[in-house]
């Protein structure tokens, strides 16, 4: 007889579910049962999943970038009809129910039920220091073990709230235990501070760009303005994960208004004004090598994740955008830009290169 294994959450096992979830079978199995429990699966989007042991993409039948996409249709009765003939018929309303929304209820109800298992644990410790830290310590650690397969996974990651939840989880250990937590011994107390940090950043945004009204297609372009350089989808997201690289590596210059001028120096509109990024990355003491294989060549022809520019319009784009480290502005790009660069990459350069091809950036399902 073969021995059941636990998928919950239990007070001397308070990750069970989460490391089911994530590190075993958890996530898959939840797509397949949400997906197979639409009265009308074939309306639905994804079409009904293939067998689980199939595909680790269950359930996707194509739009792989587009997850807002992805839901069921349920029939609900409303109510009864009177038929022409004098027939009386129930009437039905088409429900859409989406994967994103229930992922979220399932992953903060387990979070809540953890929290509580958590909290029965210390409680039986009897207030006794020493107990209390090796736990809360080995929670941490698989807390983020667990987070590691996620980061590593673009399966979870198309999905913003598998890391979102685990953040939040790891936050409200360290307040709610801060008694026995110190910070600065947790690397990971940082980590978590600044993706929630960037989390709050992109509501604020997206709540600013809902108030105020874009008169960006009632406007004429004039003689003199620049076109901006513009993702081709996700253009907040996206901006975000290059600006955290480009910042961690020291490609940039981090100083108070750099992510504001990052945001516009992607957000597709015309710049009336120099942004001044300072990009640190030279070959031959030039920083314009290094810009245009990493914006032409790896942004907008490899990963075509950027809207292409001709040479010309590119040339007055990166100047406008970028200054080097003495805060000089760029001279002759277009010359540069016309000629063949070399292929011959230095180091700093092949390691971003790495970086940037394997970030989750969303693409455009037509690129």
């Amino acid at each position: 007889m073969e021995e059941q294994i636990n998928e919950d959450s239990t007070i001397d096992h308070p990750l069970r579910f989460f490391e089911h979830f994530f590190n075993e079978s958890g996530y898959q199995e939840f797509r397949y049962e949400f997906f197979a429990s639409g009265d009308d699966v074939e309306n639905s989007f994804p079409i009904r999943p293939i067998d689980l042991n199939k595909s680790a993409k269950l359930g996707i039948s194509g739009k792989l970038n587009n997850s807002d996409d992805e839901f069921i249709l349920n029939y609900i009765k409303t109510g009864w009809l009177s038929s022409p003939q004098g027939d009386w018929m129930e009437e039905d309303a088409i429900q859409k129910i989406y994967f994103k929304d229930q992922l979220k209820l399932r992953l903060n109800n387990e979070l809540d039920l953890s929290k509580k298992f958590i909290f029965e644990k210390i409680t039986s410790f009897d207030f006794k220091q020493g107990k209390i830290v090796t736990f809360l310590k080995s929670v941490l650690g698989d807390l983020g073990h667990i987070i590691s397969t996620v980061k590593s996974s673009d399966f979870f990651l198309r999905y913003p709230v598998n890391l979102e939840i685990l953040y939040q989880f790891i936050d409200f250990l360290f307040k709610r235990f801060n008694t026995f937590l110190s910070p600065i011994e947790y690397p990971i107390f940082n980590e978590t501070e600044e993706f929630l940090s960037n989390i709050e950043e992109e509501i604020k945004l997206l709540k600013e760009e809902k108030t105020i009204p874009d008169h960006t297609n009632e406007s004429k372009k004039k003689t003199n303005d620049i076109q901006a350089l513009k993702w081709k989808t996700n253009q907040l997201g996206n901006t975000l994960l290059l600006f955290d690289l480009l910042s961690h590596n020291n490609i940039i210059q981090v100083e108070q208004d750099t992510l504001e001028n990052l945001k516009l120096a992607f957000g597709g509109r015309f710049l009336d004004k120099p942004l001044k990024i300072k990009w640190i990355l030279t070959k031959n003491n030039s920083i314009k090598p290094t810009l245009i294989r990493i914006i032409k060549r790896i942004l907008m022809i490899e990963l075509k994740v950027i809207e292409n520019m001709e040479n010309g319009e590119l040339a007055k784009t990166l100047t406008q955008i970028f200054i080097d480290k003495h805060g000089n502005s760029i001279k002759n790009m277009i010359v540069t830009l016309s000629t063949d660069v070399s292929n011959n990459c230095t180091l700093g350069e092949i390691d971003l290169i790495t970086k940037l091809r394997s970030l989750p950036f969303q693409h455009d399902i037509n690129s």
